[in-house]
């Protein structure tokens, strides 16, 4: 009635001369003088084995081969070593003989501990005794020198006092060389302070830490957090510091208009040559809930390619991206340079009536080069070659 299925008796108490495969085998395993993993890794371990035991219970009443397999191996597993030595045992035990003790209890385990090492107790208890010599030499040592310093504070407390009424006496002169000394550290710690209390102003008021943000996509939030931590590491006290998220993104946008204004002038400056404009649109994320359309607008031309923007439309319709770019050109100050267009070969560009091509040129009121997109054009012609040859396609998986 006690026999417990696929495990046999308990036992009622664990054996004394072979590391044990049940749990409870720390003290033996130290016995041994075999390093031992983690306690909570070895409770897991022990719970590892538990539940394979149950999922085997589960279906013990199944006669299946592979029922039997696992029973098989469960009860062979048993009989193995519960091996919970550290990782890196062998590396740890300076003792060959230890070595090939674990080696022979993962194997065949032939051998047994037949009793305590007297050799290695006694090197262990020497060993000990010297430890214990020296944490009490160290606290005599401690003991001394606390007592030679309130000695030699009492002393000087005593000198103190004669000396105050002889001091009151007198004025000591400090030469004019030793002053310049005294005054240039002092600046010297000045400024060391004030720069720490600039660390926090210098990265605000830095274009360069702001575009940097912008390139790696930092919020303000995160920023706030991160500026905080580096001031405090420099030694600024935050608390005499004015940073909050707001002023944050109110730099940053100040920033952001300061390096737009000087791109615009660098460009505005530049040799006027003549240009072409491209442009193309997409429909993008503007959010995880919704989609919007964005038109990209470039224009290249004798060493010159530059973006002037990437903007949402409300629609992908031909007078939308008309309007979008030629406001793109009059803000960048181009539009009198444009002499040709640059663009697929869609309705919406390519419109007698509505197309973006001819309602760009009547805005700018003059007509335009057409520099249809060679990509485009060529699918054309391929895809009527196609239909020649193959039919007129059913759908857009063609075999």
């Amino acid at each position: 009635m006690t026999n417990i299925w696929l495990i046999g008796q308990l036992q009622s108490e664990l054996p004394v001369n072979v590391l044990p495969t049940t749990d409870k085998v720390m003290d033996m395993w130290n016995k041994a003088r075999i390093p031992t993993t983690y306690h909570t890794h070895v409770v897991e371990k022990v719970k590892s084995v538990v539940d394979d035991y149950n999922l085997i219970k589960k279906t013990k009443n199944r006669q299946s081969e592979a029922q039997r397999a696992r029973e098989k191996e469960f009860e062979e597993k048993e009989h193995m070593l519960f091996d919970i030595a550290h990782q890196h045992a062998m590396q740890l035990i300076r003792i060959q003989e230890d070595i090939e003790f674990l080696e022979d209890q993962r194997g065949s385990r032939r051998m047994q501990m037949s009793g305590i090492d007297k050799d290695l107790t006694k090197k262990e208890e020497r060993t000990e005794q010297r430890k214990c010599k020296k944490e009490e030499r160290k606290e005599r040592e401690q003991e001394r020198m606390t007592e030679s310093t309130s000695l030699h504070l009492s002393s000087s407390d005593d000198s103190d006092s004669e000396q105050q009424d002889t001091e009151d006496n007198y004025e000591i002169e400090i030469p004019v060389y030793y002053k310049k000394q005294i005054s240039e550290v002092e600046d010297s710690l000045s400024s060391s302070a004030s720069k720490k209390t600039r660390t926090v102003q210098n990265m605000l008021s830095s274009p360069d830490v702001a575009s940097a943000l912008d390139r790696i996509n930092l919020s303000d939030r995160k920023f706030t957090v991160l500026a905080a931590a580096i001031a405090q590491a420099s030694g600024q006290d935050i608390g005499d510091t004015s940073l909050s998220r707001s002023t944050v993104h109110r730099k940053r946008q100040q920033h952001r208009s300061t390096i737009d204004s000087s791109i615009r002038q660098q460009f505005q400056d530049r040799d006027r040559n003549p240009l072409l404009v491209h442009w193309d649109g997409k429909i993008m994320n503007d959010d995880p809930h919704s989609r919007t359309d964005r038109l990209a607008v470039v224009v290249t031309g004798c060493n010159v390619e530059k973006i002037l923007g990437i903007v949402k439309i409300a629609s992908s319709t031909g007078q939308a991206q008309a309007n979008a770019t030629f406001q793109l050109l009059k803000l960048w100050d181009v539009s009198e340079d444009i002499i040709g267009m640059c663009f697929d070969t869609t309705a919406a560009n390519t419109g007698t009536s509505s197309g973006a091509c001819v309602l760009l040129e009547k805005l700018l009121h003059r007509n335009l080069l057409h520099f249809a997109c060679r990509h485009h054009v060529h699918e054309l012609i391929i895809g009527e070659v196609f239909t020649v040859l193959f039919g007129p396609s059913r759908g857009p998986n063609i075999g």
